[in-house]
């Protein structure tokens, strides 16, 4: 609970600069396509509606964006940095977040092992194989489609995080800090 400082560093691996992902009209670039993801994950780890977004590119020879940093703040203050580089080996972990709060850390490496730390002590959770948890948001849609549940909230938040991934992509063209209108109060 409360504010939280969020870290998202992700090493994709570099793409050839006329692939699909990367046309704007077909795969709208790795923001669009890939980033949003994290900016989607920030968002629900935090619980709260991103108000501001800042992104700057990383100066490379490449003209498509696929090394950027990004910055989201949130409404009860939290802030979550993604860092996106192609530049990396790809034989180095691909995602690693971590997620400080209330005097606790989590950390997420790759999406197979989880450590938890608080109170001087860590406890570590290994799965052994990837899981972003695509299965379970099945069941869920499922299952809320079964018993007719409300999902009003889990649309606004899908909104919010979509204008907010769009408003990165305005401030990396603009190079400038940029507003997350509050579209449930418009």
């Amino acid at each position: 609970h409360g504010p939280m400082v969020m870290s998202f560093r992700v090493n994709a691996g570099a793409l050839e600069e006329d692939h699909w992902s990367n046309d704007p009209a077909e795969g709208g670039g790795r923001v669009k396509g890939e980033v949003c993801h994290f900016v989607d994950l920030a968002a629900h780890i935090a619980g709260q509606r991103p108000t501001r977004v800042a992104a700057s590119k990383i100066p490379t020879s490449s003209k498509t964006n696929e090394n950027i940093v990004a910055t989201i703040d949130f409404a009860d203050g939290s802030s979550a940095g993604i860092f996106y580089t192609a530049l990396g080996d790809v034989a180095y972990g691909k995602e690693r977040f971590e997620v400080f709060c209330d005097g606790k850390v989590a950390v997420i490496d790759d999406f197979q092992q989880v450590e938890l730390i608080g109170s001087g002590r860590s406890k570590r959770y290994k799965r052994g194989r990837h899981d972003k948890g695509h299965g379970d948001e099945m069941s869920h849609f499922f299952h809320v489609l079964q018993h007719g549940e409300d999902l009003a909230e889990e649309f606004w938040r899908s909104v919010e995080s979509t204008q907010a991934t769009l408003r990165l992509v305005d401030s990396l063209q603009q190079d400038t800090v940029l507003d997350v209108r509050d579209l449930r109060g418009a």
